[in-house]
């Protein structure tokens, strides 16, 4: 099998493993969080990194740049968690997401994982199905409701149609741009096209640090240290550093 193949294959792999449906839509956040016990940071970042990810035995650290949209940030989620399952060898990778940009192997492989994991050929197929007639071709109205449902960036439905053979590239780059207005004029909340530029941590490392200093296994200021540490100044300063 090639590359691809391969992506598709751990895809369904890793959906069955973590107990998701082939036609469900999948909460990524939660599955990193509540299932895989990973710490997630979402921060905004000026660069072009879409991600990063850094693994060191029982500890995995994923951060998620807020100023990419919330599409876009489900996808980098993913393509993280393609990292974190299938390779292991590696103790930390900076991403940048982006299917038609020079890459290594591993990083195609995982925008691959991340396109199949997230919106899979028979959930895909199956959504189709019911919303149209089998002789009518697939609008725009059906990639945007596509979209919607599995959480995932304009960009990435698009692409995910042309690999199935849904849509042809001259219709992928008609449909490309303006997708804020229409997914509005359809009646469609339009956030998952929006950057959040917020700051946000799902983690237990502030639950812990709090443990310790309470069993004084730390001190006050080691305990504010780590948590400074950690970009957690709310915990500290009760979100007042967002003000200022």
């Amino acid at each position: 099998m090639g590359m691809a193949e391969d992506a598709k294959t751990r895809a369904i792999e890793a959906r069955n493993r973590l107990g998701v449906s082939a036609n469900e839509s999948v909460n990524i956040l939660n599955i990193l969080r509540s299932i895989l016990n990973v710490s997630i940071i979402g921060r905004p970042l000026a660069s072009n990194v879409s991600g990063l990810f850094v693994q060191n035995n029982d500890v995995r650290i994923i951060l998620i740049n807020t100023n990419r949209s919330r599409g876009h940030q489900h996808f980098t989620a993913a393509h993280e968690l393609c990292h974190l399952l299938y390779h292991e060898a590696l103790t930390g990778q900076i991403c940048e997401i982006g299917l038609h940009n020079p890459k290594s192997p591993i990083e195609k492989e995982a925008d691959l994982f991340a396109c199949h994991f997230l919106a899979p050929d028979q959930a895909i197929d199956y959504l189709l199905n019911k919303r149209q007639k089998p002789s009518r071709p697939v609008s725009l109205a059906d990639c945007v409701f596509l979209e919607q449902y599995f959480g995932i960036s304009h960009q990435a439905m698009l692409i995910r149609l042309q690999q199935m053979g849904k849509i042809s590239n001259h219709q992928a780059e008609q449909w490309k741009d303006g997708i804020t207005r229409v997914a509005r004029e359809l009646g469609y909340d339009t956030s998952l096209y929006k950057t959040t530029a917020d700051y946000w941590v799902m983690s237990d490392y502030a639950e812990k640090a709090r443990e310790a200093l309470d069993r004084d296994l730390i001190s006050r200021g080691k305990y504010e240290e780590l948590l400074l540490e950690a970009g957690l100044e709310d915990v500290l300063f009760g979100g007042e550093t967002e003000d200022d």
